[in-house]
């Protein structure tokens, strides 16, 4: 009853603060205030004064963000996070990692090696966000080690860095005799769903075993300086001798709008076996007025025009939502 009661007259407490603080906060950043107040703000108030400033920092770029990083030495917020991050409460942990990335701190390169994944990630971001020069390559070679969670995560903080990613350390990876390695690098091209030509990506890609090819298929697109050198692995593909490479290299063609590509898929339809004779189907149903005719020729006309009715009728569901 007595913790309750103690935390209920904090809360008010904190409630009665924050607009003072908020106020004396906004004035010292925009260079217009009373910087001894605000110091006696954040020494008597932590907690209200601590929440307010990280969702100033979060909130704002520019030459406030600059003032900010200076207060947050000077009020010892810095220092305070430093302490914090080693903290086995967690979400206190997250929030001082965050925050020490705002204000552009250093951030320990041990913490990418934390035996907890939550806490490497979040180390991750924050080094990044710190304007680290060496961050984004330090993170790049943590991929391969995090969760497929992790990854998603880490992505996402990468994708401010991907010509940097793509031009130095994309194409090792894809290279490199690990095979997580070389998912996790054509994972964040499929995750960036971005133009950016890697030297030589197909011949990189076709040198890897048909699983690795496969999963590279979807971001051909992306990585590759051209449509025909994208194009050429699809056709390889196409003719690959295990049918069942067929179906997925049928809708990278779909995907990618490789006319060129028609004969092959007919090919595939007439003589490949269900799934890949209807994913030859669908691939044509795609390709504009001369796909769709191809496979009206083969209702009429073929042995078995059950793949090709399958794939009009899908194909023009689809047209009327």
């Amino acid at each position: 009853m007595l913790a309750k009661s103690i935390r209920y007259v904090a809360r008010l407490r904190a409630a009665g603060i924050s607009p003072e603080i908020r106020n004396t906060l906004a004035s010292v950043s925009v260079g217009d205030g009373d910087r001894e107040r605000l110091r006696w703000l954040s020494q008597h108030h932590r907690r209200p004064f601590e929440i307010i400033f990280t969702e100033f920092l979060s909130s704002f770029g520019g030459q406030i963000n600059s003032e900010l990083r200076i207060l947050a030495v000077e009020l010892g917020l810095a220092e305070r996070w430093r302490h914090a991050i080693r903290s086995r409460n967690f979400l206190v942990q997250k929030t001082a990692l965050a925050n020490l990335g705002r204000i552009g701190h250093a951030i320990d390169p041990r913490l990418l090696r934390h035996p907890v994944e939550q806490t490497r990630i979040e180390a991750a971001c924050a080094l990044l966000a710190s304007g680290s020069t060496d961050a984004p390559a330090q993170v790049f070679k943590m991929l391969p080690d995090q969760s497929l969670l992790g990854r998603i995560r880490l992505a996402d903080s990468l994708r401010p860095f991907a010509p940097e990613i793509c031009e130095r350390y994309l194409a090792e990876g894809i290279g490199s005799t690990d095979a997580r390695s070389v998912k996790a690098s054509l994972e964040l091209l499929r995750a960036w769903e971005r133009w950016i030509p890697i030297a030589s990506f197909s011949r990189l890609v076709a040198g890897r075993d048909i699983e690795l090819r496969l999963a590279a298929l979807p971001v051909l697109r992306y990585g590759s300086q051209t449509e025909q050198e994208a194009a050429q692995e699809v056709f390889d593909l196409l003719q690959f001798p295990d049918e069942q490479v067929h179906a997925p290299a049928a809708k990278a063609a779909a995907d990618m709008g490789i006319s060129e590509s028609i004969p092959l898929l007919v090919k595939q339809l007439r003589g490949d076996g269900p799934v890949s004779a209807l994913a030859a189907a669908r691939a044509l149903a795609e390709m504009g007025s001369e796909g769709r005719d191809l496979l009206e020729n083969e209702i009429y006309s073929s042995a078995r025009p059950q793949y090709a009715l399958q794939a009009l009728e899908q194909s023009l569901v689809a047209e009327r939502g």
